[in-house]
């Protein structure tokens, strides 16, 4: 996915957008280090366009704890 946010004619609206890329780069490498990770909340922090992102302060492990499921 975050290559499609990184090519002009990709998935985002209006060209190039790195933050979503950046965001689905956080999820590859987490999944990378540990394949067993769940994601149920994914939709809601990092939705597909046309949905506008919710802010995200660069930290990625505050983006993928939001993802994680609710205890």
């Amino acid at each position: 996915m975050r290559s499609e946010f990184r090519e002009v004619d990709g998935l985002a609206p209006n060209g190039i957008d790195n933050a979503p890329a950046d965001g689905y780069e956080a999820f590859t490498d987490a999944l990378q280090h540990n394949p067993d990770l769940r994601f149920p909340n994914l939709d809601k922090v990092l939705p597909l366009p046309p949905a506008k992102l919710p802010h995200w302060n660069g930290n990625k492990n505050d983006l993928l704890n939001a993802a994680k499921p609710a205890l």
